[in-house]
């Protein structure tokens, strides 16, 4: 899980846009800062929180996330759900 996280910190980090458009400098900032608040839920343990956040983000926005990191959550989310006898 560490990987995935440092991996996804990189790909935040990396997420930008290069344009003289300023009204897309301010989307891609905006991006980074959706991307780092699924990255704090995360460290923070409130993975259905993240996964919840993250999933409706754009689509572009969304590859930022690993897919073993989208596993990882979705297992610790299935796995809260079942240890509450929730279907």
């Amino acid at each position: 899980m560490k990987a995935l996280i440092k991996e996804f910190e990189d790909n935040i980090k990396q997420w930008t846009y290069v344009t003289a458009d300023d009204n897309l400098k301010k989307v891609y900032a905006e991006d980074r800062k959706d991307l780092r608040k699924g990255l704090r839920l995360i460290k923070q343990g409130k993975t259905k929180d993240a996964l919840s956040h993250l999933q409706y983000l754009d689509t572009i926005v969304r590859e930022q996330v690993p897919v073993g990191l989208w596993d990882a959550l979705e297992d610790a989310c299935e796995v809260q759900r079942s240890s509450l006898n929730i279907s």
